[in-house]
């Protein structure tokens, strides 16, 4: 077995958020390093770090795990670590022990509430109404305070809220629902302390159908990436097909308008 000086190895942490490449960064890592012969992927299920049968059943990684190579003569000790919220404690145990950490992001999307791109709209995860109502169900409150927080940490920030729903109902009934809907959530920011001035909100009802991005993709694989997910396009879908693609265009999003507000 080959021995190493201290300087010689490395304990690196890989890190990022759930379904960002982490398990599929290590697969390229095992490979360029000569440790495995053939790449696995998640979709088939034969990854070096996901071995559980939990992780094969749930597409992502549940426990930590190590894994070792060599490169330009270190050795490199890397941990896999789970980014699903349930399991950060695995992440916190190996920075303790790790002399770094790789944070790893979605080309597409990169961190949560990351304000990217000035133009292009960001879907809020787990925002939940009452049926048929713009009332804000409790198990809301966690994404919504991530938005406080995020507002509270970029001032300078402006933002247009906007909802959308499906095809099923009215124009003006859905464009109705949604202006309501987004106005709660404006309504949740201003009350937690965002001035108002900041924030705009407008429901596009079923207007503006979503276009399936690689993400949506990667949860739902049965719709191709660019598609927009119209009327006429979910009419060709099985029923079971038909909910998902439903579900997917009732959406709550926010996109940025100004990032120099007081600035000057």
């Amino acid at each position: 077995m080959k021995t190493y000086n201290t300087d010689e190895i490395k304990n690196i942490a890989l890190l990022g958020s759930k379904g960002s490449g982490k398990t599929t960064l290590a697969e390229a890592m095992l490979l360029e390093c000569g440790v495995i012969k053939r790449r696995g992927t998640i979709e088939a299920k034969n990854t070096v770090c996901d071995y559980f049968p939990v992780e094969k059943e749930y597409g992502y990684s549940v426990f930590s795990t190590v894994f070792n190579c060599e490169f330009n003569g270190k050795k490199l000790n890397v941990i896999d670590c789970p980014g699903a919220d349930d399991f950060v404690g695995n992440a916190y145990t190996a920075l303790g022990v790790c002399d770094t950490g790789v944070i790893v992001l979605d080309a597409e999307y990169g961190v949560d509430f990351v304000l990217a791109n000035i133009n292009k709209p960001q879907v809020v995860e787990n925002i939940f109404y009452d049926f048929d109502k713009a009332t804000l169900r409790p198990e809301s409150k966690a994404a919504l305070d991530e938005m406080v927080a995020m507002l509270r940490d970029n001032p300078n920030v402006s933002i247009e809220m906007g909802s959308h729903t499906d095809r099923h109902g009215s124009v003006a009934y859905n464009e109705g629902l949604s202006d309501r809907r987004a106005k709660a959530v404006i309504d949740y920011l201003t009350a937690a302390g965002i001035p108002q001035e900041r924030l705009t909100w407008k429901g596009y009802g079923k207007s503006v159908p979503k276009t399936v991005t690689k993400r949506i993709n990667s949860q739902f694989p049965q719709f191709p990436e660019g598609t927009v997910l119209n009327e006429e396009f979910i009419a060709t879908l099985s029923e079971e097909d038909q909910a998902a693609a439903d579900q997917i265009n009732r959406r709550t999003e926010f996109k940025v308008t100004s990032i120099d507000l007081d600035m000057w």
